[in-house]
């Protein structure tokens, strides 16, 4: 954000909320000369925080520093597509998470995670619906761990995912969302977790600018509900 230029209206904005036109101005300009990106971020957070402090702006009273300036952030980026791609790591094209996702999955199973990593973005034939990925650990003496993880890139599929959980929890034992920072910060983080959470599912990051992965949150619920039907699924993996 702060290597974006896109800071600065942020500041100005919050700036703006009871100062004075001649403060408005001094800041603004201070802001504008100062170079350093650590104290540009410490500009930043003093004027969230004292936005927060305030009792005249129910809207940002009380709320988290870091929440008030992301949501402004998210606010200013939606009319900025090109330079929110950027910060966030953002594509609309789910196809472009594919390599990225893959990528770390493969990493993954190197360290043991899983035995094996199948595609599974172009089958339509998965008795519960069809995640893109699906990881499977040899358990001895046990029945294989089935992982479905599930790519999503637009806030409008993101809705969809929450359908799709429930259906793909019936044969496998863990599920995954991949999908990237923007789409989870456009949700909301706290509303965004807690439904995560209420589906027992599990969270990947995904940057498309570092082309990179990363858990954020592990699935809750780890044991499929039909364990018959689990059992037709590895038939056909």
């Amino acid at each position: 954000m702060l290597q974006s230029g896109y800071d600065y209206p942020i500041f100005d904005k919050f700036v703006r909320f009871g100062l004075l036109e001649s403060d408005v101005k001094r800041l603004g300009d201070l802001y504008k000369s100062t170079r350093i990106k650590q104290q540009r971020w410490k500009m930043l957070e003093e004027q969230a925080r004292r936005l927060r402090k305030s009792r005249t702006l129910p809207l940002y009273s009380g709320r988290e520093t870091i929440e008030i300036v992301i949501e402004e952030l998210v606010h200013s980026m939606k009319s900025h597509p090109n330079v929110r791609d950027r910060i966030f790591g953002h594509t609309e094209t789910e196809r472009d998470l594919y390599p990225i996702i893959e990528k770390y999955l493969r990493q993954l199973k190197n360290q043991g995670e899983y035995d094996r990593i199948i595609p599974t973005y172009d089958r339509k034939d998965l008795l519960v619906g069809n995640p893109d990925f699906v990881g499977i650990k040899k358990n001895w003496g046990r029945a294989d761990t089935l992982t479905a993880i599930d790519a999503k890139s637009r806030l409008s599929a993101l809705h969809d995912f929450y359908h799709h959980a429930s259906k793909y929890q019936k044969a496998f034992d863990r599920v995954f969302l991949a999908t990237p920072r923007w789409v989870a910060t456009h949700e909301g983080k706290f509303h965004f977790r807690e439904l995560l959470e209420k589906l027992g599912v599990g969270l990947v990051g995904v940057d498309m600018d570092k082309e990179k992965c990363d858990t954020i949150v592990q699935p809750e619920k780890t044991s499929a509900e039909n364990k018959d039907l689990k059992r037709r699924l590895i038939g056909m993996l």
